[in-house]
């Protein structure tokens, strides 16, 4: 009895999702479905950014914490969780946060210690070796490029400027659906800022020295 319920219960429920997609969750159907359509969209698109935000502000905290200082590194690599979930990041859908992880893995890389240890040029290459295993080296660097020509950090390292006056066309845009696209814009333009962009375009430069010259450093520093 159990087995027959089931396909019933299925059939029932594709029937329910057909309805609500023609007449909308609580009926009257053209405009009132797309309308629901419509919020739920928005909805989604907007949980979608708020996690955006939340990781690029957390990766840009801990770019701060970590960049220069060993101690900060060694404590963040310590729980062998840390990196692994890093270089997920590094693969995310948003160019912010894969670009921002990468920079979060360069710190990893460098730790900017002029006495460095041999422990740590080993810590290092391991950061390497995951870095080539689950992101891969050529799209670490081109995760990297791909935020550096989002127009967002464009504009965040040619500095700030003006704000254009309200005209009667961005009034109408605003109060329009095509406010939902300028919101993201304004959105993701607050993840950088000047001295943040001028720092990941200097700072991707060390990264690749650092990585050529793990690469010629033997284990164990022979």
């Amino acid at each position: 009895a159990a087995s027959r319920a089931a396909p019933a219960d299925a059939a029932a429920e594709e029937a329910r999702r057909r309805r609500e997609a023609e007449y909308g969750r609580y009926g009257g159907g053209g405009d009132f479905a797309a309308a629901e359509r419509a919020a739920a969209d928005n909805a989604f698109v907007s949980a979608k950014r708020a996690v955006e935000r939340t990781q690029a502000t957390l990766l840009r905290v801990l770019i701060a914490w970590l960049h220069g200082c060993a101690p900060a590194v060694r404590a963040f690599l310590a729980p062998a969780a840390h990196l692994p979930v890093v270089a997920d990041l590094a693969l995310a859908e948003s160019p912010h946060v894969a670009g921002l992880a990468c920079v979060l893995l360069g710190c990893c890389l460098s730790c900017g210690d002029s006495d460095e240890t041999d422990a740590d040029a080993d810590a290092a290459r391991g950061v390497l070796d995951v870095i080539v295993a689950r992101v891969g080296l050529d799209a670490f660097f081109a995760r990297w490029e791909e935020m550096r020509r989002s127009p967002e950090f464009a504009a965040a390292e040619a500095g700030p400027t003006l704000a254009p006056g309200l005209t009667r066309v961005t009034a109408q845009r605003l109060a329009s659906g095509d406010a939902s696209q300028d919101g993201a814009s304004v959105t993701a333009s607050h993840l950088y800022d000047v001295d943040v962009a001028r720092f990941v375009v200097a700072f991707e430069e060390q990264v690749k020295e650092r990585v050529i010259s793990l690469y010629a450093r033997p284990r164990g520093g022979v």
